[in-house]
C-alpha cells in the first residue's frame, strides 16, 4: 500500500492530510469536486494527519505571499522536512510500501 498525502494552506497553518482512497480517473468530474464539499464525505476520503499553525497573523501573511510568488519560507520548509520525517518513520513502524 502505498500513501497519499495532500498539503493544504490555510490563513491558521498548513494542514497535512492523508488519503484514504482515491480514484484518478474520476478526480476532476464536478460531482467529485462536489463531494469535498461535503463534510461527511470529504471525511471519508482523508483524514488530518498533522497541523502546523502559524504563530502570528503576520507569519501566515508571510507564508502565503511567499508561496505566490513561488518562494521558500523558513517555516514551510520546516513543516516539509518534519511531514517526510513523520512520513518515513510511520512507513518503518507499519512495513508499508512508502
Amino acid at each position: 500500500m502505498v500513501l497519499l498525502h495532500v498539503l493544504f494552506e490555510h490563513a491558521a497553518g498548513y494542514a497535512l492530510f492523508a488519503v484514504k482512497e482515491v480514484e484518478e480517473i474520476g478526480m476532476l468530474l464536478p460531482q467529485v469536486e462536489e463531494s469535498v464539499l461535503s463534510i461527511g464525505k470529504f471525511n471519508s476520503m482523508v483524514s488530518l494527519a498533522a497541523f502546523f499553525p502559524f504563530k502570528s497573523a503576520q507569519a501566515a501573511l508571510e507564508n502565503m505571499n511567499a508561496i505566490s510568488e513561488g518562494k521558500l519560507v523558513f517555516y514551510f520548509v520546516a513543516v516539509l522536512v518534519s511531514s517526510v520525517v513523520m512520513m518515513f518513520n510511520i512507513c518503518q513502524s507499519t512495513e508499508l510500501l512508502c
